[in-house]
C-alpha cells in the first residue's frame, strides 16, 4: 500500500531586497548573477549557482537574499554548518525575515542541534505569527522531541493564522507518519472542510481509511481524490487494491488498466502488484 504522500517544505529561494549604498550598475549585474544562479539551482547545478550568488553578493553585499540563496545551495551540498554562517549574514541584513530564520532552523537540524533549531524556528513565528511553514517545523521538532503538547500547540497556532488545507494535510500526513492516525485523521477532515477540492487531503484520508480496514470509505476518498486530479497514479492503484478486495471486479480492473496507463518511470513494485492483480482478475 503506498504510504501517505508527506513532503517537508523546502529551503524556499527568498525574493526580498534590500537597497544599500550600490550604484545602480553593480545593482543591475547583481541581479542578473542571481536569476542565472536560481536557474542553476533549479537545474541541481548547485556548485554552478553558489558561485552565482556569491557574484551577486559581491556586487550587491547589502541584499539579504543573496547569501540566503548560498546558503540553500549549501544544504543541497551537504553543508549545513556552512550554510548556517550564511543564513546568519541574510538574517543580519533582514533580521525582520522569518524565512531565512526558517532556513537557519532547519540547518541545525540538519547538524543534530534541535536546542538551536528551536531557537530559530521560534524566531520565525515571532516576527510572523502569521508564517505557517515556521509553525510546521516548530511541532515537528517538537514531537520529534517527544513534547506532544508543545507540537500540537504549535500547529494550533498555525491553524489560527489562516485557514489553510495544504497546511492542515501536511499535519496530519507528519502525525500519520509518527503513528498518530487519529490526530492526522482529524486533520485531513479540516482540511477538506477548509478546501473540499483539495485531492491531497482525499487521497491521505484515503489511505488512513484503508490502513484501519475501512475499505468502502477508503474507495470514496480515492474515487474523489481521481475526480479532482485525473491523472493521480497513485489514487488508481490504491483504488484498484480497495476495490479488489471489495470484490468490485470490473471497477477494480478498470481503476488498475488506468493506474498502468497513467504510470511514469520508477515504481516497479507497483507495476508489478497491478498487472498480477489483472491477471488474477481476468482469471475469475
Amino acid at each position: 500500500m503506498k504510504l501517505i504522500a508527506y513532503v517537508l517544505l523546502p529551503l524556499a529561494i527568498a525574493l526580498h531586497c534590500q537597497k544599500g549604498k550600490v550604484d545602480s550598475g553593480s545593482l543591475k549585474r547583481a541581479e542578473e548573477l542571481n536569476t542565472e544562479g536560481k536557474l542553476l539551482f533549479s537545474r541541481h547545478q548547485l556548485e554552478g549557482a553558489f558561485s552565482k550568488f556569491k557574484s551577486a553578493a559581491f556586487f550587491d553585499p547589502y541584499n539579504a537574499e543573496y547569501p540566503n540563496n548560498m546558503g540553500m545551495c549549501q544544504m543541497e551540498l551537504g553543508a549545513p554548518d556552512q550554510a548556517i554562517t550564511s543564513f546568519e549574514k541574510a538574517i543580519a541584513l533582514k533580521p525582520e525575515l522569518p524565512l531565512y530564520h526558517m532556513n537557519l532552523g532547519m540547518a541545525y537540524e540538519k547538524l543534530s542541534m534541535p536546542e538551536k533549531a528551536t531557537e530559530a524556528f521560534q524566531a520565525a513565528v515571532d516576527r510572523d505569527p502569521g508564517f505557517q511553514d515556521g509553525w510546521l517545523r516548530l511541532g515537528m521538532i517538537n514531537l520529534a522531541g517527544g513534547k506532544a503538547a508543545q507540537a500540537q500547540e504549535a500547529w494550533d497556532k498555525g491553524s489560527a493564522a489562516k485557514p489553510d488545507a495544504e497546511y492542515e494535510s501536511t499535519v496530519g500526513a507528519y502525525l500519520v507518519e509518527k503513528g498518530n492516525a487519529a490526530s492526522g485523521k482529524n486533520r485531513f477532515l479540516k482540511a477538506i472542510q477548509i478546501n473540499p477540492e483539495f485531492s491531497q487531503a482525499h487521497f491521505n484520508l484515503g489511505v488512513v481509511y484503508q490502513r484501519n480496514g475501512d475499505l468502502k470509505e477508503a474507495a470514496k476518498e480515492y474515487e474523489k481524490t481521481t475526480a479532482l486530479e485525473p491523472r493521480n497514479f497513485l489514487a488508481y492503484y490504491n483504488l484498484g487494491v480497495v476495490q479488489t478486495r471489495l470484490e468490485q471486479k470490473d471497477k477494480a480492473q478498470v481503476s488498475l488498466k488506468k493506474f498502468l496507463e497513467l504510470l511514469p518511470p520508477g515504481y516497479p513494485t507497483q507495476k508489478y502488484d497491478a498487472e498480477q492483480r489483472l491477471r488474477d482478475l481476468n482469471s475469475r
